[in-house]
């Protein structure tokens, strides 16, 4: 419960108002509906009055509609508090994952923060939030409930202390054990959801190379194997408790039945209090049951919610880079596990155009993010202007609109998106995703343009059309674009640089 309230920061208030009020209608429900019952069966066995025995039974069935007509408000008030809390966090998560460093998103796949994001939040804190108002609704009935009994007979309290700590213990030993395999359960999940979109994404190369195929197949299924494996275990826990639970429930419902006939026969029990305390006994029974049952639940549910605050209590990233108007990056090494690349060394001057070549390997995606601010070097400084807007390789873009993307109609022209305004990405060919990635970047002003591989997926005509516009657009502004191939272009920056580990050497000045 304390995580749950953890997470629900900001709207505590009218979680309480929500959670009090079912409370409310259900401590109501538990000590009429058993009382209710006793004098309506009183009335007709004892007194014989029939017409009083109609009135209460109309009692009885407008109070239930009272009762039912409270939970549909109070279903739907649920519902909408739900629902703007899981908005609320999933945007929270959303804007969490996008500040994490590079390093770190692609170390723990992008699957790993769509379970964070949205099935944890399905599968973590909508449960959550049933389970605190389920508990707090079933405590306070089955306090109720215990009272309705002792007011019967003090039968039935020693009967549940009887009953309920045995099994109240072997929960807590399940919960445990619940929430120490939950976090390995959601990774192992995320794990084969990774794996999973990796091998539909690999379509196209599985079905040119079909002797992939069944290695990619076998792979995936191997990962698939693992996740259910830890899934089983957790639901062998489950079902133990669950087990226990109805022996309890088998127990109870026979020694009620026994100590009710015996105080009925002593004539210690009216026929309507035989039937009050049946119902108050097996309802409160339930109520207790559900309880101990619900302490898996919490511990299982908690270790969801420790990895939503994990992700959403994360402190904002610092920028690791100087402010200067001159991108300098000095002694440069990145390392991503035991892979490390640099150290590199460059200096681009405000206005100037570059050209940065390298072999495939050497590191030029990582300087391009490094610059860009979201991959903290390892070692090493880098300075550079406030406003930089990179294009990274390869280029994804959110679900947007064209018009939204790129919403200067003159870049939209330039780039032949005129007439696509209200497409989406998604629609787009690849070579007209690539123009639109380059319109909405030169839609941003800024001090500084980077780009990796930009030209990639477009043909020679609108390469050299898109450089054309890129170049004209950056004319007095600092420009630093990573090609591979299209030698020829070269001349038409100030200069190229070659990325080689410890140095940057400049190879062309023009």
């Amino acid at each position: 419960m304390r995580r749950v309230w953890k997470v629900l920061e900001g709207q505590r208030r009218q979680f309480v108002l929500l959670v009090g009020a079912i409370a409310l209608v259900g401590g109501l429900e538990a000590a009429v509906h058993p009382l209710l019952l006793k004098l309506i069966f009183d009335e007709a066995v004892l007194r014989a009055s029939y017409g009083r025995f109609v009135a209460l039974g109309l009692s009885y069935l407008g109070f239930g509609v009272v009762v039912n007509g409270a939970q549909y408000v109070l279903s739907l008030a649920r519902k909408r508090f739900e629902n703007a809390t899981i908005e609320r966090l999933e945007v929270d998560l959303s804007e969490r994952a996008l500040d994490l460093d590079t390093r770190e998103l692609v170390g723990n796949g992008a699957a790993s923060y769509l379970g964070r994001i949205h099935q944890d939040a399905i599968e973590g804190l909508l449960p959550g939030i049933d389970l605190v108002i389920q508990v707090t609704r079933q405590a306070v009935m089955a306090v109720v409930f215990v009272g309705v009994l002792i007011w019967l007979s003090w039968l039935a309290t020693v009967l549940l202390l009887i009953l309920v700590p045995p099994l109240l213990l072997f929960s807590h030993r399940v919960a445990r054990r619940l929430a120490a395999n939950t976090d390995t359960e959601r990774e192992a999940e995320a794990q084969y959801l990774r794996s999973l979109t990796a091998l539909i994404e690999a379509h196209g190369a599985l079905r040119g190379m079909r002797r992939l195929r069944s290695l990619a197949v076998e792979a995936n299924r191997r990962v698939l194997a693992r996740y259910l494996d830890v899934n089983y275990r957790n639901q062998r826990l489950v079902v133990k408790q669950q087990t226990a639970s109805d022996l309890t429930m088998n127990v109870s419902d026979t020694v009620s039945m026994i100590a009710c006939g015996y105080l009925v026969l002593a004539g210690r029990l009216t026929f309507g209090g035989f039937l009050a305390f049946v119902n108050s006994f097996w309802r409160g029974v339930s109520a207790v049951l559900f309880l101990i049952g619900a302490i898996p639940e919490l511990g299982r549910n908690g270790a969801v919610l420790d990895r939503i605050a994990a992700l959403r209590d994360r402190p904002a990233p610092r920028p690791y880079h100087r402010a200067s108007p001159t991108i300098d990056v000095e002694g440069l090494v990145l390392s991503y596990g035991s892979a490390t690349t640099g150290p590199f060394d460059m200096v681009v001057h405000p206005g100037e155009h570059v050209v940065v070549r390298g072999v495939n390997g050497t590191g030029k995606t990582s300087l391009i993010r490094s610059i860009a601010g979201h991959l903290e070097p390892t070692h090493g400084r880098v300075a550079r202007p406030e406003a930089v807007a990179v294009l990274s390789a390869p280029v994804h873009l959110p679900q947007l609109p064209v018009a939204e993307l790129a919403p200067d109609p003159t870049v939209r022209a330039a780039f032949r998106l005129t007439g696509l305004e209200g497409a989406l990405p998604e629609h787009l060919s690849s070579g007209q995703k690539q123009a639109l990635a380059l319109a909405s970047l030169l839609s941003q002003p800024a001090d500084a343009y980077v780009l990796d591989e930009p030209f990639a997926n477009l043909d020679d005509e609108a390469t050299r059309r898109a450089c054309r516009q890129v170049l004209a657009r950056c004319a007095d502004t600092t420009l630093v674009v990573v090609l591979h191939g299209m030698h020829d272009m070269d001349s038409l920056f100030d200069r190229t640089q070659w990325l080689v580990p410890g140095s940057l050497a400049a190879t062309i000045g023009s």
